[in-house]
């Protein structure tokens, strides 16, 4: 629920705001980012009732999550500065 929109920002960004890849690529990028947000917000949310309970295997399961969620998140940054940048 939270790394798949987190792989997601970058290409929808890229690819039908930046530099629409067909006609309406730009209408088709405004209604994916709500849903986006919507998903990571309820991915997000239930990381963190994971953590609200005793250490355990779904609790460690969540925070190697989290970390990679952190490198999505500074790698798709980096990209997304890179093809601005360029633009």
């Amino acid at each position: 629920m939270v790394l798949f929109p987190a792989l997601a920002i970058a290409p929808v960004t890229i690819s039908l705001v930046l530099e629409p890849a067909f006609p309406y690529a730009r209408a088709v990028g405004a209604l994916l980012y709500p849903l986006l947000a919507a998903s990571m917000v309820y991915g997000v949310a239930r990381l963190a009732s994971c953590f609200r309970r005793d250490f355990d295997v779904l609790t460690l399961f969540a925070g190697g999550t989290v970390v990679v969620l952190i490198v999505i998140a500074m790698a798709t940054g980096i990209i997304l500065a890179s093809a601005i940048s360029n633009f």
